[in-house]
């Protein structure tokens, strides 16, 4: 179990949701599990009302970003993230009341559009130069 108290209380939530039950099917494992997932990928695909809300603005963009936030999340929450919260903590004695998530979660947002813009694109334009270059005839 994590130390945090932030990481203890999320810990807690989803222990709580976990279905056991699932693990203790002799002989099935993870299989039903693994069908659903596949079905709600496939009913998610299919609905409208679903496809539309995934084509809105802000999972675009978090789509667009998901690698920039992927790669500097853990990074912000060791750096900034953890030493805010335990002083948030001690000064409201809450972590419910901590309103450093919000900045914390728009500074991840911005350095992770930075690092999608000058890491990811600048890494995929050097790759297909690379490509061309190497795929080019000599004449």
């Amino acid at each position: 179990m994590p130390g945090d108290p932030g990481d203890i209380y999320l810990y807690q939530i989803i222990a709580a949701r976990h279905l056991d039950s699932w693990k203790h099917l002799p002989g099935v494992g993870h299989f039903p599990v693994c069908v659903a997932s596949v079905l709600l990928v496939f009913y998610v695909g299919q609905c409208r009302f679903f496809r539309n809300l995934l084509s809105s603005p802000f999972p675009q963009y978090l789509g667009e970003n998901s690698f920039g936030i992927y790669l500097m999340h853990v990074t912000l929450i060791n750096s900034i993230g953890r030493p805010l919260m335990r002083t948030l903590m001690r000064a409201t004695r809450s972590a419910k009341d901590a309103m450093g998530f919000k900045g914390a979660l728009a500074m991840l947002f911005w350095i992770s559009e930075l690092v999608t813009r000058y890491v990811d694109h600048k890494s995929v334009e050097l790759a297909k130069w690379f490509e061309q270059k190497c795929l080019q005839k000599d004449e």
